[in-house]
């Protein structure tokens, strides 16, 4: 926007690669304006205040760039954006001098602008001074000094370097040492409460695994690396018994651990003959299948898993559901096996085999941490690379069954995650090219969607 010579507010376009073409003289607070080079004149003025600079080569940088700052703005060639140009102007001829970019905070704009208005009335020194004191400071903080520190003139530049360094690198060298010390008093508890809790597993399981032979377990400090410093990393779980939830040993000792329990289960007095139901085990998650539901089958499942092998059954997660035509569902690794009436309108029904809800949300967690607003310093094919890989992985385990409308669920989400992630990456929000729609703009960037991916496998009830 700008005014006319009545007054009046005018809508002008921003002309780019180009000197201005319209006047752009600002209002003063107190009111009329004020004047800049005319529009007429701005390519000679460019011209000169060119020539000029090539022949200041031998002068004091500083000093140089004051003068071709304010005259470049004094000139204000462009329509918009003069005063960036000129900053950007006087950090190239102090950066082809050796010397460090200027910096001109928030906090200066008062000091600036009146450097600026007096040497307007034909004085640079507030503004040289101004520039020198900045440059001043920058190379005293690159030499890791503090720029409010007053050097006396007993005391050298490269004294008062050395102390301020000497003063650093001691307070660091206490720091690690105190977080050091904070580590290593942590990681000797850890040690402890790591044995008690062996301890007190192999004392629970020795009694169990005694009929495989005679067994001895023993718990021993020590190994190659013991009485190494270490940075323990890992996440500490605190947990009453068992096994830690997600440990890599888990599953291992699950499975030898139930694997008796398949035995009784599947042996000649076991509900796999007397009332022909079936197991489908993964290490600690168990169902039992059987065509009738009976009293008999609950008790013996829970007689054997908490009365001989001593095992705690979460009653939370432990329910008997009638999966039929009309009945209830089941969630399984992750899937939700239930009847659903036939999508074509036909009489029957088919056994339906979907992920499940708290699996979808669990992955749109995953894409939700991948986008947020900490990621958008992720240049965007590395970050469409990641989201392809993590989307791949995820439809890779869920393709059984009918997983289309979960896949077009998360298909949704992750497009219109990544045009707010688009849009929040600058200060001026990200657009589509003209005629190009949000979606087909997306997949320009190779985002892989599910939907896209070969045809599900069938579902053999």
């Amino acid at each position: 926007m700008a005014d006319d010579t009545l007054g009046n507010r005018l809508e002008i376009l921003l002309t780019k690669g180009k000197y201005k073409e319209q006047p752009n003289n600002p209002r003063r607070p107190g009111g009329g304006s004020h004047e800049y080079c005319p529009p007429v004149h701005v390519e000679s003025e460019m011209d000169r205040l060119i020539d000029w600079l090539g022949t200041y080569g031998d002068e004091d940088p500083v000093i140089v760039s004051t003068w071709a700052h304010h005259r470049f703005t004094q000139i204000h060639p462009y329509q918009d954006g003069n005063g960036r140009v000129s900053r950007a102007l006087t950090t190239m001829i102090l950066l082809l001098a050796g010397l460090l970019p200027l910096v001109i905070d928030r906090d200066l704009r008062v000091e600036y602008l009146a450097a600026l208005e007096s040497a307007d009335l034909g004085s640079l020194t507030k503004l040289a001074n101004m520039f020198a004191r900045l440059e001043r400071n920058a190379i005293l903080q690159a030499l890791s000094v503090d720029a409010d520190t007053e050097i006396s003139h007993q005391q050298t530049l490269t004294s008062a370097v050395i102390s301020s360094l000497q003063d650093k690198f001691g307070k660091r060298r206490m720091q690690r040492f105190a977080e050091l010390r904070q580590v290593n008093d942590v990681a000797i508890q850890l040690r402890g409460q790591a044995e008690l809790s062996l301890r007190a597993s192999f004392n629970e399981i020795e009694s169990t695994v005694a009929a495989l032979g005679k067994t001895e377990a023993f718990v021993q400090l020590g190994g190659s690396d013991f009485g190494n410093a270490h940075w323990y990393k890992f996440e500490v779980v605190t947990t009453e018994k068992g096994t830690p939830q997600g440990g890599v040993i888990s599953p291992l000792l699950a499975n030898l651990f139930l694997h008796w329990f398949d035995a009784l289960f599947h042996g000649p007095q076991g509900p796999s003959s007397w009332a022909d139901a079936r197991l489908v085990r993964y290490a600690d998650d168990m169902v039992i299948l059987a065509r009738e539901g009976s009293g008999e089958l609950t008790d013996w499942g829970e007689s054997k898993r908490e009365g001989k092998f001593g095992l705690e059954i979460n009653r939370e997660k432990t329910r008997v559901v009638e999966v039929k035509p009309g009945g209830g569902s089941l969630d399984f690794l992750g899937y939700t096996f239930r009847w659903d009436r036939d999508l074509r309108g036909r009489p029957h029904k088919y056994l339906n085999v979907i992920p499940s809800a708290k699996a979808v949300e669990r992955e749109r967690e995953k894409l939700r941490a991948m986008t947020t607003s900490s990621q958008s310093h992720v240049p965007l094919p590395q970050l469409v690379d990641r989201l392809n890989r993590q989307l791949g992985g995820w439809a890779n385990y869920f393709s059984y069954g009918y997983p289309r409308g979960a896949w077009w669920e998360i298909d949704w989400f992750v497009r219109n995650r990544l045009i707010v992630h688009l849009q929040r990456r600058s200060q001026r929000p990200h657009r589509p090219p003209k005629g190009v729609g949000w979606y087909e703009h997306i997949q320009s960037f190779g985002l892989k969607l599910l939907n896209k991916l070969p045809g599900k496998r069938p579902v053999h009830a």
